[in-house]
């Protein structure tokens, strides 16, 4: 559904539009290291933060999340999703305008 929105917003606006995936978080076992398919909150941290080099925070516009992906056994942390994201538009909102990132 984000990549549709993208490419639409993309030809209809003329801004392009740009998906990018939020890591993962990773578990360790012996030498190999597994993806865990849950959202990696330092990395979001990071990228809203600013400390991600090709990723503008004040440039994104929405971030999507599957709260519990189907087939998966998994439950992304929504909440403290959505926390980081209030304080984030809390940070950089100005006088009533509106959110910079929906959620």
């Amino acid at each position: 559904a984000a990549v549709k929105f993208a490419r639409d917003h993309t030809q209809l606006s003329g801004v392009k539009w740009r998906v990018v995936g939020i890591p993962s978080s990773v578990i360790t076992k012996g030498t190999t290291r597994f993806s865990t398919g849950i959202v990696d909150l330092d990395s979001l941290r990071s990228i809203l933060d600013g400390k991600v080099d090709d990723i503008n925070p004040t440039s994104i516009a929405m971030i999507c999340i599957t709260h519990i992906p189907t087939n998966c056994h998994i439950v992304n942390p929504v909440e403290e999703i959505g926390n980081m994201i209030h304080d984030f538009n809390t940070r950089e909102q100005s006088n009533g305008v509106l959110p910079r990132i929906f959620y």
